[in-house]
This record gives C-alpha cells, sequence and structure tokens, in this order.
C-alpha cells in the first residue's frame, strides 16, 4: 500500500504533504509513521498540463518550500519560479533571486533570462545583469533582443567597462531603440575619454 511504502522509505523530520482532496483523509487513517502530516492548501491546483499551484500567504510559501526541499513537491521551472515569484512579491529580494535562476535554468528559455537581467538591472547588480543577458541573447527566441542588448551595455557602462558597453550597443540594430543606442555610445565614448585624460595627469581614479 502507499502507507506501506512511506514507512519503509521515510525518514526522520521529513514531513508529508497531502492533497487534502484526495489521499489525506484514508492515508492519515492507515498512517503510523514517525513523521508529522501536512494537508496542502486549496491554493495547490493540479492541471492538464502539469503542477500549478498559486501561492497566496506566507503558510502557502512555507510548504511549497518544504515540499520541493523534501523532495515531496517535484522541482521544476514552474514550482520554482512560483516561489521565486511569491518572495520577489514580498520584497525578499535575496531569497527570491536563487530560486528565479533556478527557474530560468530549469526551463532554458532566453526569455527566463531576460526578465532575471531586468530584475538585477534595477537593483544594480550589474554583473549578474550582464549575466543573465548574455545568456538570454545566447539562448534566443527573444521578445525585444535590443532592449537585452540595451540592459547588458548599460550594466557594462556602470561597472566602467566603457570598449565592451560600445561594442554591445553597436551591434543593436532593431530601429525601436539605435537611437538610445547611439546615445549610450556617445556617453561611453566621453567617459573613457575623460577617464583617460584623468589617469594622463596622475590620478590614480582606482584608489579614490
Amino acid at each position: 500500500s502507499v502507507t506501506s511504502y512511506v514507512e519503509e522509505i521515510e525518514k526522520p523530520n521529513e514531513q508529508i504533504l497531502m492533497n487534502s482532496r484526495t489521499i489525506s483523509s484514508p492515508f492519515q487513517y492507515y498512517y503510523s509513521g514517525i513523521n508529522r502530516l501536512v494537508e496542502l492548501p486549496d491554493t495547490f491546483k493540479f492541471e492538464k498540463e502539469g503542477f500549478q499551484v498559486l501561492i497566496r500567504d506566507t503558510l502557502d510559501l512555507k510548504l511549497m518550500i518544504e515540499g520541493i526541499e523534501s523532495g515531496l513537491i517535484e522541482e521544476n521551472e514552474e514550482t520554482m519560479r512560483a516561489v521565486g515569484s511569491a518572495l520577489y512579491q514580498a520584497r525578499e529580494m535575496d531569497a527570491a533571486l536563487p530560486w528565479m535562476e533556478r527557474a530560468a535554468e530549469a526551463g532554458g528559455e532566453g526569455e527566463a533570462y531576460a526578465g532575471l537581467t531586468g530584475i538585477y538591472s534595477s537593483l544594480l547588480q550589474f554583473e549578474d545583469a550582464i549575466r543573465t543577458g548574455r545568456e538570454a541573447l545566447r539562448l534566443g527566441d527573444l521578445n525585444r533582443p535590443d532592449q537585452i542588448k540595451m540592459a547588458v551595455g548599460a550594466a557594462q557602462a556602470a561597472m566602467k567597462d566603457y570598449n565592451d558597453a560600445i561594442e554591445t550597443f553597436e551591434t543593436i540594430t532593431d530601429s525601436r531603440s539605435t537611437r538610445a543606442a547611439r546615445d549610450w555610445i556617445r556617453y561611453a565614448a566621453s567617459e573613457r575619454d575623460r577617464e583617460a585624460q584623468i589617469r594622463a595627469s596622475g590620478i590614480d581614479l582606482d584608489n579614490l
């Protein structure tokens, strides 16, 4: 039986999560193992295309994380994105981003990394913005690759990698972004030349 199988493989301190509308009542009756049984909230829904979840409050979120970490809930793009989105909406940025990174990696789609690029840019985490932007461009199939290039170039300029930024902006050919790209090229070139003049005067910018 299911209960016998669970009792054979379970380990201490592993909560058992159950869907309240399916097996929870009979399972509770026959189960005599060592762990606590926890019913999943009704916001956990199953649909044709797989496991769909809506996270409504902190209890849902806690149960979802515990279920994924214990292996009772499948760790896939959908579940990890749900956790990451909930944490992001709660302004728990440091906690949200690893989940969203894992979701993007699991899905392997350029748009997922494009979304991360925007988030990292808004948080001024420029190295990560460049990394995820490049991955988005590598994977392709993007709605607006020009916007990702703009984000990568802006992050490179913010890190004072002006030559790399100029190269990135020069690859933009979409007419919706070419004017902004030209403006960024002028800015990056101006800043590069200005810093070169300051260094030539003997000022060590790296130790200011």
